[in-house]
């Protein structure tokens, strides 16, 4: 679960000397964590099956002959209703308003009508956000654990995992927006 895996690169961190100061963060992953089983009920639901996980217009390539999904390098089987939720990117504030309008369209457009329905009793579009911010935290910290390990930019990183655990744990957790 990506709750366990964000605390696990946090503890990797804190044994080299870092990230000392982000003991706030615990807390909230340590809950997400506990209820993981609970918070991914649906996540079978259609769709499901491979979800690029970065789906956004700079993953796509269109050309004359058509268009070509790029990057896959993060894909995984799983909720496709994520797919959904990572068309808006991590720069802004999460809009569940319009990745429910953006959940419509697709069913409209012939994808699969469980699509809307509720997962762990939260609306789709909430679930699919809050779990899409957790992807986003195990993300940003294996970057600085792993991939580009530069304690320069651990304090830049960190804020960025708050704000996205804030988002996380309010869609998580409040029963409906």
């Amino acid at each position: 679960m990506k709750a366990h895996a964000a605390l696990a690169r946090l503890e990797e961190l804190r044994a080299a000397g870092r990230w000392m100061d982000s003991t706030d963060l615990d807390g909230p992953l340590a809950r997400l964590a506990d209820h993981a089983d609970r918070l991914a009920d649906g996540a079978e639901l259609a769709p499901f099956g491979l979800c690029h996980s970065e789906l956004h217009p700079t993953s796509l390539h269109v050309r004359e002959d058509g268009w070509h999904l790029l990057d896959w390098a993060r894909s995984f089987t799983g909720a496709g209703l994520l797919d959904l939720a990572s068309w808006q990117g991590t720069q802004q504030p999460a809009d569940p308003v319009s990745l429910r309008r953006l959940i419509w369209a697709y069913i409209r457009t012939g994808g699969a009508p469980e699509t809307s329905r509720l997962r762990a009793g939260l609306p789709a579009e909430q679930w699919a956000l809050g779990w899409h911010r957790l992807w986003i935290i195990v993300w940003y910290l294996e970057q600085a654990t792993t991939w580009m390990p530069n304690p320069d930019q651990d304090a830049f990183t960190a804020t960025v995992i708050r704000r996205h655990l804030r988002e996380a744990d309010t869609f998580l957790w409040t029963p409906s927006r």
